[in-house]
């Protein structure tokens, strides 16, 4: 079944939290840039709908002066996961920067 997770991570170096999710997961994330995110990473099979993704941005955006997840202001940076069957993988994984780190199932 395809989940959808949001972590949360203390901390606002977006790439200090590229490098701890790159190593807790496996993969290899690249910066993008949009008017509505601003900088942040990604990691996808891009062209293949319904496959699993990943995003990594700032919960505050400082130009528009919002929180992406006003439910969690106490985190700085976001990992969500996107359509993935691997949810408890996942899970496990991040694990490994639990110091730095809060789950919430969306």
């Amino acid at each position: 079944m395809k989940t959808y997770m949001l972590f949360g991570l203390h901390g606002a170096d977006l790439q200090e939290a590229r490098v701890a999710v790159e190593a807790a997961l496996g993969i290899r994330m690249t910066l993008h840039e949009s008017s509505y995110l601003g900088e942040y990473f990604r990691f996808d099979d891009v062209g293949f709908e319904g496959s699993e993704h990943f995003i990594l941005q700032k919960n505050f955006d400082d130009v528009e002066g919002e929180w992406a997840e006003s439910a969690f202001p106490n985190y700085g940076i976001l990992l969500y996961a996107n359509e993935t069957n691997r949810g408890p993988e996942i899970r496990d994984a991040m694990a490994s920067v639990a110091q730095h780190l809060t789950t919430q199932d969306l």
